[in-house]
């Protein structure tokens, strides 16, 4: 049992950090082993909408159900059927070509020269988030991630992350200017020092507290959840704390806003 939740977590793992192609060179090469893992193969992933490596009709890439389909073979002769019937056949002949070809392309969709190509999108059920994973060119990779405050944008090309950004629900819908000046018509600047002085913590302070990865990779996903960062201060402050006067709670709320 170990053995089947090894392959899953380590899977897992390398979907997150390369992306679904090295998920199935990591697969390939598990296949061409002389004694490969049981239940282990390629399946139709919707989520992913291609072939993907799967362990007992569970796709290993994002999680989600996989099913069998026919052969490309199959999936050849149909199409030449209904290309038949499209250009040769009676009206009705035509329209049930014309109706055999869209549900082919649904199932098995024909090569595209575009740039971008979907990967995947869906609920990672692990890990409790939405993702979509976007392959772009030759070597690139995008990966959304869906936290509770916004999303995060990740950047890869074949070996390492290149860039990374974070978007925050609040930019998208901030609040109008008059509101806020009305609010914090009493927040100095010297509340602000204090308040920063008082709540500031570096990243590799509060990363050693609450027990995270030191890199900023690994850890602003999560730290995000409960911390904005000000990059001019190099400090992460809490979103909210038990802590907080009703002044400060408006202070953070503030200083999120501008952030």
């Amino acid at each position: 049992m170990r053995r089947l939740e090894h392959i899953t977590e380590t899977c897992r793992k390398i979907y997150e950090k390369e992306g679904f192609s090295a998920v199935c060179d990591y697969v390939n090469k598990m296949l061409e082993r002389d004694d490969p893992m049981p239940n282990l193969g390629y399946e139709f992933c919707k989520a992913c909408n291609t072939d993907a490596p799967e362990w007992n009709h569970i796709c290993l890439a994002c999680g989600q159900p996989t099913e069998l389909r026919p052969e490309i073979s199959d999936f050849e002769k149909l199409r030449e059927q209904a290309q038949e019937m499209i250009d040769g056949g009676n009206s009705h002949e035509k329209a049930e070509g014309h109706g055999m070809m869209i549900v082919l392309n649904h199932l098995r969709p024909m090569p595209n020269n575009l740039y971008f190509e979907l990967m995947a999108i869906g609920k990672n059920k692990d890990l409790d988030r939405e993702e979509i994973q976007i392959h772009c060119g030759e070597n690139g990779n995008l990966m959304i991630v869906k936290t509770p405050e916004g999303f995060v944008i990740d950047v890869y090309n074949q070996d390492k992350l290149v860039d990374t950004m974070c978007v925050w629900e609040d930019d998208l819908t901030p609040l109008p200017d008059e509101d806020d000046e009305l609010d914090n018509a009493d927040i100095t600047d010297e509340d602000i020092v204090q308040f920063k002085k008082d709540w500031g913590q570096t990243h590799s302070g509060v990363t050693a507290e609450l027990g995270y990865p030191r890199s900023h990779e690994e850890s602003d996903g999560l730290l995000m959840e409960d911390f904005f960062w000000i990059e001019k201060d190099k400090r992460w402050y809490n979103k909210c704390a038990s802590g907080f006067t009703e002044k400060e709670q408006r202070i953070a709320d503030y200083l999120r806003n501008l952030n």
